[in-house]
């Protein structure tokens, strides 16, 4: 690049800068001349508009005397009155040949009947036009106005005065006079309009139709038409002045007057200017070298010793002070010179500090892999000094693995010229170590590559790490058996391996674990997983997969399987080690397994398929009694479907209406008279009919929609139990209450809202809580019940017997009957085990003062049994089914037959 002498710079610099200022001071005087000139310009369009109106007005007001003079004739009276229209037409032909007639056009006389008199100018000479037609519109009398009119293809616009010719002896108009000038064409007004302005080329126009139109030159008429005309109705340009003025006469439309003017004052502005800034160009070049020579004369030794100072810098070490010289800002440059060239070296000798100290292996090499730079780190690693390895190529430096990596980088990075990365594993004698080597072009002043750049990085530790959190990531870390991600992933080789003979899941779910939990503590209980782990790694071959999913739950991928039975064996070998004590100090558990299986293709071909038939397995297992080995088959998958379906289904049952309420009669022991009656809830599905309460109840328990269910029966029986009290049944109605009820904060609320909703006196419901849930929460519960019977409601024990109750348990409960469940009822009399048992809760019952319920009777001889025990009341199919009201109150209707006598 060819450098430009400083004395040329400060010439063009000076010349410039004289040049701005001829500039500024001649720029304000031409804008203001030129602002001036166009504000002249807007006077003379607005002088010669007033102009315009003024002349044309004049000769069309001439136009005008000469038709009202024409119609006071006595000749023209005469003629229209006697209908003489060939003297009438003698008569205007004549006045347009005359020196009067030269501006009209054209004469019409209009009879009051009969056909017009036409008489034209010889400038409408072979024009038709429609003369009867344009009669016909109205033009007041004695104005100007516009008429346009088609004639041979063409469109053309006069101007029309019509006034009445009247008789002079009896004032009657005879007829009317037209007079009309023809805008089209009409040499006399566009002659006028240009000796008017004084313009080199004008035109007329209707709208957008050119009417007339002079030139002096070709193509003017066409830059006036292109023109686009402001508000203001003037366009100026270096050479032109094109205006736009209007035309109207009286009532006439408004014509549009378009001339072009020459701009002789701006050319003459423009030449005066001109020949100020050719003086003024002189005057600055002669003051721009003078200036020159004179800044040249005081600058030249100062610059010269700054230059040289700074040519005779040494390459390393301290530069020597610079001396000053004869100017101030000289001086500063020199200074800020040696601050720099400080600078450099302080920042030389940082960086070389922090390539000798850096951890990381710091290059650089050339396109041909020559090291042009290395920090110490990366000489060490070598056991070389960094002076050894400038110069020397990759392949006399790196082994052979490592150098096919680095030259595939730098081919890779020349070709894109973009940074990469790669791994790099390399025997040391620290052990073997991992780097991240990063590489990055380095770009010459042109915007080449000229050199690479890289930077290695140890990453052994974070190598170390990731591989540690990938441990963590697939295996259990308490068993250190493979966790649910392993599990899935061994799971899907084992499926996608055609040939392995039988794959089998094994779910495995210890039994009772939380009672070891709870019993000794978290820290026994995971003692027992791991010695659990242990058992089953030792039931099953070094190429099965035994995983741990979370908490006590445990799969097995057992491969190559000759068929079931083997599978068998190998699961009940499992089921009997997990069976065994467990010892763990001073402390000796037991649990047991419970194992579901599902086959490989069998029971499906995916992993969550497998895995879910194998968990639904094992939940038939544990449905069986624990401690089991259970295979998965489609009944297992299509109960759990139904389930699945039944759950779903109950919850959109409430909105169908499908859920109603049937009703079991509650009889006195001697079956003679209906004390109250039971609700229960009964379920119509839409497809599979009437569904069993020991289907859907659990169902409802297990997905939370009890309460809700519970809540619609105490409603329902209510509103029954309110409308037999109003028909004149004094029966009360029972309803249970589930656990789940117990536990909900609303259910005082629910209670409340089902009597008050239904007005059944609250000494008409009663409640039945189940002995087993109720006696083990006992002090939790008994506020409630307390709160419930102080509202007046009924509370009574369901199912008693098979829980746990105590003597001081039952009378502490706010109840007043108990009922005693199916299960002692269906074996009496013949059973002693169970004679005694209803036996002592009769006694104890009634000890407490407490009313005895026996549920299930269906024979006359467990009715007399229980009479001569001296029970209170019966339900049960012996006297009553659960059906609907009108069963229940066709029972209550009728006399029941005597039973005999006990």
């Amino acid at each position: 690049m060819q450098k430009a002498r400083f004395s040329t710079v400060l010439l063009v610099l000076v010349f410039a800068l004289l040049a701005v200022v001829s500039a500024i001071l001649l720029t304000p005087a031409y804008l203001g001349s030129e602002k001036a000139l166009q504000h002249e310009i807007q006077l003379a369009y607005a002088r010669d508009q007033r102009a315009l109106d003024g002349v044309l007005e004049a000769r069309f007001r001439n136009i005008q005397h000469i038709s009202q003079e024409v119609i006071k004739t006595h000749e023209l009276r005469d003629r229209v009155q006697g209908r003489e229209r060939l003297a009438v037409a003698s008569f205007l032909d004549e006045l347009l040949l005359g020196p009067n007639g030269q501006h009209i056009d054209a004469m019409v006389v209009e009879y009051n009947d009969g056909m017009p008199t036409v008489v034209t100018n010889s400038s409408m000479f072979d024009i038709q036009l429609p003369w009867e037609q344009i009669l016909e519109n109205y033009s007041p009398p004695g104005v100007w106005s516009s008429v346009n009119a088609e004639g041979d293809d063409k469109r053309y616009s006069l101007l029309r005065l019509t006034l009445p010719v009247v008789d002079g002896r009896y004032g009657e108009v005879i007829g009317k006079m037209h007079t009309f000038v023809m805008l089209n064409d009409n040499y006399w007004i566009i002659s006028l309009l240009q000796e008017l302005f004084g313009a080199q080329a004008i035109s007329l126009y209707n709208g957008a139709q050119l009417l007339d139109g002079l030139e002096s030159e070709d193509a003017q008429l066409q830059a006036l038409a292109n023109a686009d005309f402001t508000d203001l109705g003037v366009v100026t340009n270096d050479k032109s002045i094109l205006r736009e003025h209007t035309l109207n006469i009286d009532g006439s439309e408004q014509y549009t007057v378009r001339s072009l003017l020459p701009n002789a004052a701006y050319q003459a502005l423009q030449d005066a200017y001109l020949s100020n800034l050719l003086v003024a160009a002189i005057v600055v070049g002669v003051l721009g070298i003078s200036t020159m020579f004179v800044i040249l004369r005081l600058t030249r030794s100062s610059l010269s010793y700054l230059t040289r100072y700074a040519e005779q810098v040494p390459e390393s070490g301290s530069p020597q002070s610079f001396r000053g010289g004869r100017f101030y800002e000289f001086e500063r440059v020199g200074m800020a010179v040696e601050k720099m060239l400080l600078r450099i070296r302080d920042r030389d000798k940082l960086l070389s500090s922090i390539l000798d100290h850096s951890p990381d292996l710091i290059f650089v090499k050339d396109k041909e892999q020559h090291y042009q730079l290395v920090n110490t780190r990366f000489a060490e690693m070598f056991n070389q000094k960094p002076e050894q390895v400038i110069g020397r190529e990759d392949q006399t430096v790196l082994s052979e693995g490592l150098k096919t990596l680095a030259s595939r980088s730098d081919s890779l990075l020349l070709d894109s010229g973009k940074p990469n990365s790669y791994e790099m594993d390399m025997a040391t004698s620290k052990g073997d170590l991992t780097f991240l080597v990063n590489k990055f072009p380095i770009y010459s002043d042109e915007g080449g590559i000229e050199s690479i750049g890289g930077i290695a990085t140890d990453i052994t530790e974070l190598k170390n790490a990731e591989r540690r959190l990938q441990r963590l990531a697939h295996y259990d870390s308490l068993t250190g058996l493979p966790n649910r991600t392993l599990f899935k992933q061994q799971l899907k080789a084992a499926i996608a391996d055609k040939q392995s003979r039988i794959t089998a899941v094994m779910f495995i779910d210890l039994d009772h674990f939380k009672n070891v939990n709870d019993t000794y503590g978290h820290s026994v209980g995971d003692q027992l997983l791991l010695q659990v782990a242990d058992r089953l790694r030792s039931c099953v071959s070094p190429d099965d997969t035994v995983s741990r999913l979370g908490g006590d739950e445990f799969t097995v991928i057992v491969r190559g399987l000759k068929d079931n039975l083997q599978t068998e064996t190998i699961a009940h070998r499992i089921v009997v080690a997990l069976r065994k004590p467990y010892d763990m100090g001073s402390i000796r558990c037991y649990t047991s397994a419970s194992i579901g299986i599902s086959i490989a293709g069998k029971d499906g071909n995916d992993v969550d398929t497998l895995t879910r038939h194998a968990d639904l397995a094992m939940y038939q297992a544990k449905e069986k009694g624990r401690d089991v080995i259970q295979f998965f088959d489609q009944e297992i998958n299509e109960c759990h479907q139904l389930h699945h379906q039944y759950e779903e289904d109950l919850r959109q049952a409430f909105d169908r209406d499908e859920l109603f309420v049937v009703f079991q009669p509650r009889f006195d022991i001697t079956g003679q008279h209906m004390m109250s009656a039971e609700a229960l809830v009964r379920w119509r599905h839409p497809e599979h009919g009437l569904v069993p309460p020991s289907d859907f109840i659990p169902i409802a328990e297990g997905s939370n929609q009890i309460v809700k269910l519970g809540r619609f029966v105490l409603n329902e029986a209510c509103r029954q139990a309110a409308a037999w009290l109003a028909e004149g049944y004094s029966m009360s109605v029972s309803v249970n209450l589930s656990t789940r009820q117990l536990y909900d904060q609303d259910l005082l609320q629910d209670i409340r809202n089902a009597l008050s909703d239904s007005g059944l006196p609250s000494r008409l419901l009663e409640l039945e809580v189940t002995e087993t849930h109720m006696m083990e929460n006992i002090d939790q519960f008994l506020p409630l019940l307390n709160e419930i019977r102080g509202m007046g409601v009924q509370i009574s024990v369901d199912d008693f017997g098979t829980g746990y109750s105590s003597l001081m348990y039952l009378k502490k409960l706010p109840v007043e009957a108990v009922k005693i469940d199916r299960s002692f009822i269906m074996d009496i009399p013949g059973d002693v085990d169970d004679e005694n048992i209803v036996r002592a809760i009769i006694s104890m019952s009634h000890s407490l003062r407490l009313k005895v319920v026996a549920e299930g009777v269906e024979t006359e001889e467990q009715r007399r049994f229980l009479s001569s025990l001296g029970c209170d009341e019966l339900q049960g199919f012996l006297l009553g089914r659960p059906d609907d009201v009108s069963v229940l109150k066709a029972l209550a209707d009728q006399q029941t037959v005597k039973p005999e006598s006990d």
